[in-house]
């Protein structure tokens, strides 16, 4: 018993000195890293003071940039007689005379076309910008030039427009006159072989080719509408059903639609005809 109660004793002492080595142990480990944090605390201290000297020195810098820049700048300013609100106010003006020109870029040809002189007075407003001594100062240069190059765009515009042509024309038909003849005017085809275009357009009121009257108006077709096919040479009914239908079987559709003009032998077809192309 005596032996026991001492080997417990001994245990004690030894659990309490392994207890208090670790909690020495634990401490110098906290101490350690308080050590290291305080440390790395120190570091950047430092390195945001060198930051902060930096940044101030580059404001400095800066500070001093802009007031040589600008000291340069007004004496620019003032060799072409103004200074930096007068270039503000020039500059306003050409963004105005920008956006009339924006405007106008935004109208038709066509509509260009009709406008004639007041595109020739923008022209004028635009080269007007070259008189005064800012021009000479290089970021004006280039925005005038581009204001003068703007307006000769929208005056070519106008010019080069060209109506497009009409569908049909009339003609009304005079004492004598026959499809042949009408065909080989001037101001019809110049060309007496296209009377079958005249014909065919007409069909409704020529029943027969050789037989026309004075006070007839014909109408002249100047271009292929959606549902027509021009007959040319070389053309015959069952090419122009697999060009138009991708079926030469289809012929009789067309001839049928068309068998007013053509007559009765579907083989025999006119180049300048205008076939009807049922859908």
């Amino acid at each position: 018993m005596k032996y026991f109660m001492t080997l417990m004793i001994l245990l004690g002492v030894v659990a309490a000195s392994a207890f208090a080595q670790e909690e020495k142990i634990k401490k110098e480990d906290w101490q350690n890293q308080m050590t290291g944090l305080t440390t790395q605390e120190s570091d950047l201290a430092r390195q945001i003071d060198s930051l902060k000297k930096s940044t101030s020195s580059a404001k400095d810098e800066s500070a001093k940039l802009d007031q040589e820049s600008e000291a340069i700048w007004n004496e620019i300013y003032a060799a072409v007689g103004t200074d930096k609100a007068g270039v503000d106010a020039y500059k306003k003006q050409l963004t105005d005379f920008e956006a009339v020109l924006n405007e106008r870029a935004k109208m038709s040809d066509e509509q260009l076309s009709k406008m004639g002189k007041d595109l020739d007075s923008l022209k004028v407003a635009a080269s007007g910008f070259k008189k005064d001594k800012r021009y000479a100062l290089t970021e004006i240069y280039n925005k005038v030039n581009d204001l003068v190059n703007r307006a000769e765009q929208l005056i070519q515009r106008g010019k080069n427009y060209t109506p497009p042509k009409p569908k049909h024309d009339s003609y009304t038909v005079n004492s004598g006159d026959y499809l042949w003849r009408i065909s080989s005017k001037k101001e019809v085809y110049s060309d007496p072989f296209q009377w079958m275009k005249i014909y065919s357009a007409n069909r409704e009121q020529i029943k027969n080719p050789d037989l026309i009257y004075p006070a007839q108006t014909f109408l002249i077709p100047r271009s292929q509408e959606a549902n027509e096919y021009w007959v040319e040479r070389g053309d015959y009914l069952k090419g122009i059903a697999q060009k138009v239908y991708g079926s030469p079987a289809d012929w009789v559709k067309i001839y049928n639609a068309n068998k007013s003009i053509l007559g009765e032998d579907s083989n025999t077809i006119y180049p300048h005809t205008i076939l009807i192309i049922p859908k």
